[in-house]
């Protein structure tokens, strides 16, 4: 006998997320805080939101990063037009972010690998793509289905957990 299913809500997907944007004097000592302890993770997600595919055209910025443990999620912005954090902080979180990266030995867990490999590189050097574990879920996805179609992490979400992701945020691509 199967246990009962679990169906998850847009609600489930948002609960303990949060967007930390410079705003209070609090924020940069709350994401430094929420980095090192992700050093004690097994996994940990990662998501980056460009502006451009590639990193290498002169307006290509990577305009936030999110974080996820097993318990939260924080976003927080690196060269986006919103952030309300001061320039000094910036350059602090992003170092951070940077010390992440090299010495967390969590593994990094994205969506289309090369994708986040590309812009880490670009931006923090090459050595980071070797100096701790990364996975692909999209790879684990042409292994669990292969068909046509099915890999696109909003299809993933919809399969699994019965929601579209991408509906969840109202996204401007102008913006």
């Amino acid at each position: 006998h199967l246990p009962d299913p679990i169906v998850h809500t847009s609600k489930d997907a948002e609960r303990d997320i949060e967007i930390i944007d410079g705003s209070s004097n609090e924020h940069l000592d709350q994401v430094i805080s929420f980095l090192k302890s992700l050093y004690d993770e097994k996994v940990v997600g990662l998501d980056y939101e460009t502006k451009r595919i590639r990193p290498y055209a002169k307006d290509a910025k990577i305009l936030t990063v999110a974080l996820s443990s097993k318990d939260r999620t924080i976003a927080f912005p690196f060269d986006h037009p919103e952030s309300k954090f001061p320039h000094r902080q910036t350059e602090k979180l992003k170092k951070a972010f940077e010390d992440f990266l090299y010495e967390a030995p969590c593994k990094k867990a994205v969506h289309a690998l090369a994708f986040e490999m590309e812009w880490s590189a670009f931006h923090f050097g090459e050595n980071c793509l070797r100096a701790q574990p990364w996975e692909d879920t999209m790879s684990q996805s042409y292994i669990l289905d292969e068909r046509p179609g099915t890999h696109s992490l909003n299809f993933t979400v919809l399969q699994y957990f019965g929601f579209h992701l991408k509906q969840l945020s109202d996204l401007d691509k102008n913006r």
